[in-house]
């Protein structure tokens, strides 16, 4: 819906300062640029798509926080299935966990401040996470928990530009070539 769109422009991007797993493991070379390289040190369950709880620890750095300042998360999902969600409802050991985003209180406690972010919904989607005012503190430390199979492939902090100049243009495709091409090569 054009009515809802929402463009982001970013003239200047900060990548995190830091980023660790929960065993502290460095994933900030990964999250630099977009490049194929992914946060993947995931621990599989016996449903596709669901994985060991696992946390992505960043410090976003001082400008966190300000007025319209986002973090952008570009990734993609290992998505569960219809017959996957239905023996997840049938059962009680394992629950599907959407990302949330934490933030340390004055006291270094983590709070939870966004319970759903959401996810990237395919293939290296990128999403949009506002982060004026979720700071209590002078900590820009964020935690994303999930179990969910996320691949995240880059992240940084930017500020909205609101002032540039755009136009957004509806192209009407002049033709389409429609036909069969089989099925894709699995790979696990």
């Amino acid at each position: 819906d054009p009515v809802n769109l929402r463009l982001f422009q970013v003239a200047h991007r900060w990548v995190p300062l830091s980023a660790i797993d929960e065993r502290g493991i460095d994933f900030l070379p990964a999250l630099r640029e977009s490049d194929d390289v992914f946060v993947s040190n995931l621990t599989p369950t016996k449903y596709q798509g669901v994985v060991q709880p696992h946390d992505l620890i960043m410090d976003l750095g001082a400008t966190a926080g300000q007025p319209d300042t986002y973090l952008f998360l570009r990734g993609w999902i290992y998505p569960t299935d219809a017959s996957i969600n239905v023996a997840l409802a049938q059962q009680h050991a394992l629950k599907l966990a959407s990302p949330s985003l934490e933030v340390r209180d004055a006291s270094g406690r983590w709070r939870t401040v966004i319970t759903d972010i959401g996810f990237p919904s395919g293939k290296n989607k990128t999403m949009v996470i506002d982060l004026a005012g979720r700071f209590p503190s002078s900590d820009h430390h964020v935690r994303l928990r999930t179990n969910m199979q996320i691949y995240w492939d880059q992240a940084f902090v930017a500020p909205a530009r609101t002032n540039s100049p755009t136009a957004i243009a509806t192209l009407s495709p002049l033709s389409a070539d429609l036909h069969p091409r089989g099925f894709s090569r699995t790979f696990r």
